[in-house]
């Protein structure tokens, strides 16, 4: 951004303490030209949360007005302040995001721990970790969301004792991260969350035992496509899937006829992956009657059926932070099939320009189109 946002700097900074509840859109109007900045819809928030994320989306510009306010008395400056340090990527904001993970207010301290997820800096981790005993969960949570993203193998011991956290969102979060760093010595304590009286734990951790390349895994995973929870057996079908290991096909040709259309679909897939990667699996499949051949035509008519499965309890993600329009934050996902993740409500970016007639541009692109 130019000068003229620079410009907004100091009023922006003096926002920073206002936390007076305000909801919807934020209108403007301009040269006879009216617009609606839909950032958080019907969502509420606060002029200094509106401000911290225009300062982010300014940039390094903002960095080191942010910093001369992150240890303010007022600790709402000092949560927005962090928020938007957080999010900036210079290395000038690391101290201080890390130094926010100190601070005597929880709230500051769990958003500084979700900005740590989003710096590349070795020097998070040790702090993060430490997050993980933090006396409240919601702090915890967050510590453990960035330990994933970090992807360092000094938060693998940490996470798998989060697993046993008495905060069940904690515990998922932990399972979620230990899929994308966690090695062998994750698979046993992931195998025991299986086991886990919340759905959603049992979900994540059979997600990242799928990515393990760990045969202990595989009768874990065969008894948990008879779990209660649909989309729990449904992750474990995917998981056996990328196993690959035959032993699972007799569950799994089971699975097929599974009350939920979800798990339908992930068992049929996970046999086709098995028959193209496991010698023994094509006489396994004869040996239980599987027609191969019609495994595709199965696939394919699930694509058309409606999934009745119960997932209303499931939350939006639980990271409950939105990225400002216009700011780039590269969050590592985990490849073949990415499972939910603390969700980010991006703003969509609009540029009206004054000059340019709005319906004859409209229709030039109709014209474009066509």
């Amino acid at each position: 951004m130019g000068k003229r946002a620079a410009q907004a700097i100091p009023n922006l900074i003096q926002m920073l303490g206002d936390d007076a509840q305000i909801t919807g859109g934020v209108y403007c109007e301009r040269d006879n030209v009216q617009g609606r900045h839909s950032g958080g819809g019907n969502e509420p928030t606060t002029p200094g949360k509106v401000a911290a994320e225009a300062l982010a989306s300014i940039g390094v510009q903002s960095v080191d007005p942010l910093i001369a306010v992150v240890r303010n008395p007022n600790p709402i400056v000092r949560i927005n302040a962090t928020f938007a340090l957080g999010i900036i990527n210079d290395p000038r904001t690391i101290e201080p995001v890390i130094a926010g993970s100190r601070d005597p207010d929880a709230r500051v301290r769990e958003i500084a721990a979700w900005g740590m997820g989003l710096k590349r800096d070795k020097n998070v981790v040790e702090p993060l970790i430490g997050l993980l005993s933090d006396g409240e969960s919601r702090v915890r949570e967050k510590a453990a969301w960035s330990l994933g993203l970090q992807g360092d193998s000094r938060a693998v011991e940490p996470l798998t004792n989060s697993l046993r956290d008495q905060d069940p969102k904690v515990r998922e979060q932990s399972a979620w991260s230990l899929g994308l760093k966690g090695n062998s010595k994750a698979v046993e304590p992931l195998i025991n969350a299986l086991s886990d009286s919340e759905s959603r734990v049992r979900e994540k951790a059979a997600w990242s035992l799928g990515l393990k390349g760990d045969e202990r895994a595989v009768e874990a995973l065969m008894n948990a496509l008879k779990d209660g929870n649909a989309p729990v057996r449904s992750q474990a079908a995917w998981a056996l899937g990328l196993k690959g290991d035959h032993r699972a096909m007799e569950a799994l040709n089971a699975a097929m006829k599974d009350a939920s259309n979800g798990v339908r679909k992930n068992a049929t897939w996970a046999l086709g992956m098995i028959l193209m990667r496991d010698g023994k699996a094509a006489e396994k499949a004869a040996d239980l009657d599987i027609d191969v051949k019609k495994l595709k035509d199965h696939d394919k008519n699930n694509d058309h059926e409606k999934d009745n499965d119960d997932d209303s309890d499931r939350e939006e993600g639980s990271n409950g932070q939105r990225v400002p329009i216009n700011v780039d934050v590269n969050v590592p996902m985990p490849i073949p099939i990415p499972m939910p993740m603390p969700k980010f409500d991006v703003s969509p970016r609009i540029n009206i320009d004054t000059k340019i007639d709005l319906q004859t541009k409209t229709i030039v692109k109709q014209k474009e189109k066509n």
